[in-house]
């Protein structure tokens, strides 16, 4: 592990991986019939926390990300105004800050903008792969169409890191970026049974429209609630930030425990109230769930740190780090895996027990691969600085 990284929010991008690879080869190769019973229903329950879990791993790593580039910027300041620094005025002072601080988030907020592409990239790909796009229609360019503007997780993510980098980018101080991002997941959370059930989205452009409510066989996500996943994680980055050593880390992972467990309980006690944001469907739509899942998360944030506590877990190979530092490269070579054409032969074949050892023997697999891309890229960096 590199100096000063977090190891168990790298183990916990791992757990969103394991979680994510489990639920995409049992929905892929499980036979329909299996597909009916109670086992694969709480196998969908808990496939269901990948898609949060990876987006709130994103959020965080936002904040870590704009904290850090945040201090080297005002450390290169100082040290260029030296003396200087101490006789400026209040406004140039403010100006400076101003100045580092959306100097620091307009990389993440490019970051954002780069894996947007990345989810077209991905979906052209797919076409591809998959025979949906011939030599002709990439010779005539067209190839926007169809599947490719299918929006998934990627297409969701990287606006939804853009939009937290430009918040914690226009904030100063930290109750101000705790109160943006905390402010933009509950918009997120609460404006989505209205976002859903609006009809002025129906005079967008249909491939805008999927962006902010479902569309069956073009989306399986939508900025209205996923997006605020991101921002729940931002805040939770944002604290975990001004932490200055371990004790004070170790304190506030203590709270994250007590908060998210509080808020585990209080959205589940709100279900049973009448609902304040128009009708939802409790488990698409309805903010309580999705507070459900940002208390597991984020009480999840300090099971994972207790985890990688215990003696000895830093000084040996962590299958789950691994995959934690390698999410988007396994996210990208894993779906058209267990979707596509190589799986062609047991897809929809395999009783649910079966389905799930083949799932182990192609996360080994996969953790191989994770292994071997990790090799290549130390030597190519290695290569390159030497």
């Amino acid at each position: 592990m590199s100096p000063g990284r977090r190891a168990y929010l790298d183990w916990m991008r791992g757990l969103a991986v394991v979680i994510m690879v489990g639920w995409h080869t049992l929905d892929s190769w499980t036979l329909p019939a299996d597909k009916a019973t109670n086992a694969f229903w709480y196998c969908m329950l808990i496939g269901g926390f990948a898609a949060p879990m990876f987006l709130f791993s994103a959020g965080v790593s936002v904040a870590l990300a704009f904290g850090s580039r945040s201090r080297k910027a005002e450390t290169a300041r100082s040290n260029v105004l030296g003396a200087a620094c101490s006789e400026q005025s209040a406004p140039s002072t403010l100006q400076n800050l101003r100045s580092a601080s959306w100097g620091a988030a307009w990389p993440i907020v490019k970051r954002g903008a780069w894996i947007w592409v990345l989810a077209i990239l991905f979906r052209f790909q797919s076409d591809v792969l998959g025979g949906r796009t011939t030599l002709r229609d990439i010779l005539r360019l067209d190839v926007i169409r169809g599947n490719t503007l299918k929006v998934d997780i990627l297409n969701v993510m990287g606006p939804a890191i853009a939009l937290a980098a430009i918040a914690l980018g226009l904030t100063r101080t930290l109750p101000a970026r705790l109160a943006a991002c905390i402010a933009g997941t509950c918009a997120f959370a609460f404006l989505t049974p209205a976002v859903r059930n609006s009809t002025m989205l129906a005079a967008l452009p249909d491939p805008i429209e999927w962006y902010f409510r479902p569309w069956a066989g073009r989306t399986t996500f939508t900025l209205f609630p996923w997006a605020g996943f991101v921002l729940a994680g931002a805040a939770i980055g944002v604290l975990i930030d001004r932490t200055q050593d371990r004790d004070s880390e170790r304190r506030l992972i203590g709270w994250f425990a007590i908060a998210g467990l509080a808020l585990w309980l209080v959205a589940g006690a709100s279900t049973w109230m009448p609902p304040l944001f128009g009708a939802s469907d409790f488990w698409r739509s309805s903010p309580s769930f999705f507070f459900i899942r940002v208390g597991v998360l984020t009480a999840g944030v300090a099971a994972c740190y207790a985890w990688e506590a215990r003696p000895g877990a830093g000084r040996r190979f962590s299958p789950m780090r691994q995959f934690g530092v390698t999410s988007l490269f396994i996210y990208w070579i894993h779906v058209e895996m267990a979707y596509g054409g190589m799986s062609r032969p047991i897809r929809g074949q395999l009783p649910l027990p079966w389905a799930f050892v083949a799932f182990l023997i192609f996360l080994a697999a996969m953790l191989g691969l994770s292994v071997l891309k990790t090799r290549i890229a130390t030597a190519w960096r290695a290569r390159k600085t030497g």
